[in-house]
């Protein structure tokens, strides 16, 4: 049977008022008619599919935006898995295998990095991968987040309280520091972290070039790993919180009905507190400012994820984290 819940668009256009790719690039007709209208036609005739909507970039802005709550960006990305005809290409695949592509660069990284800085590297790039050359590629950092665990982790297990750390890819290959920022500022809250074992890429780079069925094994991969304890689970990066939470049931009937409320984001003002504080004196700080994203959860996630920030301050957080907030609310809504 079909999926017919996106008729309840009422084709107000909202969303496409919202969406960033709208506004910059003519070719993809926005949210509204690739998402509701386009999937009209689609269950009529599979050819009316527009290859267009491989420009969506699955922000989940339009569904915030929706007063009917029409999941559009599922709408879109399941049209592209089921219709879509494009073989991923050999620049879909370099930039959609991070794990692949993060192992073999952090070694190098000093080198890595300098190349793909030169204009000449990035005129190439852009001429044979269609990368564009005016695009500033991410660094990698000289060695892996998980390989630094291994200095912390016999200090972890002192705690009694523990939570999991989903770190995800840009942390372990990017920006290893961060993760090591957000162990200061849990372990000041009393708990300590242990890693995944085994963890993947969540999934969305492969998920947004076309690789659906490398995605879904990576997805259950992740869901395997994470029923091996009970532990809470945090994540520093929303888009891999937010994955971890909807899009694996809804996107790659992967089922974590078990695990969703297990999930959690830390927020930037947590590891905020980290690097200005380093003492047991840091827990009300974090406690405070940690609240305002779990809110959007409906609940109280940071009691739930550290019990002793209760303790710590147990003031609700009345204002928020500004910015914050709303970068949660736009990939974490509920």
């Amino acid at each position: 049977m079909n999926d017919t819940r996106f008729e309840s668009c009422i084709k107000c256009t909202v969303c496409t008022t919202t969406c960033p790719v709208s506004r910059v690039n003519p070719r993809y007709p926005g949210p509204k008619q690739a998402g509701p209208d386009g999937e009209r036609l689609r269950l009529k005739d599979g050819a009316l599919y527009d290859e267009a909507l491989k420009y969506c970039i699955n922000c989940k802005r339009c569904e915030v935006a929706c007063p009917s709550d029409v999941k559009i960006g599922d709408i879109i990305q399941r049209a592209r898995a089921q219709y879509g005809q494009q073989k991923p290409t050999l620049r879909d695949a370099i930039l959609s295998h991070t794990d692949l592509m993060g192992t073999l660069s952090t070694p190098f990284a000093p080198l890595v990095n300098a190349a793909t800085g030169l204009k000449p590297v990035r005129r190439l790039l852009d001429a044979t991968l269609n990368i564009d050359h005016r695009r500033t590629l991410p660094k990698y950092g000289f060695g892996t987040f998980r390989r630094a665990y291994r200095q912390l982790a016999a200090r972890q297990k002192q705690y009694s309280e523990q939570v999991a750390f989903f770190h995800g890819c840009y942390v372990n290959y990017n920006h290893p520091q961060l993760g090591k920022d957000l162990i200061r500022v849990v372990n000041a809250l009393g708990t300590g972290v242990q890693l995944l074992s085994k963890e993947k890429c969540c999934g969305v780079p492969l998920i947004a070039n076309g690789f659906f069925d490398k995605a879904r094994k990576q997805a259950q991969s992740n869901v395997a790993a994470m029923r091996e304890n009970t532990l809470p689970i945090i994540a520093t990066s929303s888009t891999c919180a937010f994955t971890l939470r909807d899009e694996y049931p809804h996107l790659l009937d992967v089922d974590n009905s078990d695990l969703r409320d297990r999930v959690e984001l830390a927020t930037p003002l947590d590891l905020e507190t980290a690097s200005c504080r380093q003492d047991a004196t840091a827990a009300p700080a974090a406690a405070e400012s940690g609240l305002s994203h779990p809110v959007s959860y409906g609940k109280d996630g940071l009691v739930a994820v550290y019990p002793r920030a209760a303790a710590a301050d147990p003031r609700p957080a009345a204002g928020g984290a500004g910015f914050p907030v709303l970068r949660h609310r736009r990939h974490l809504r509920v």
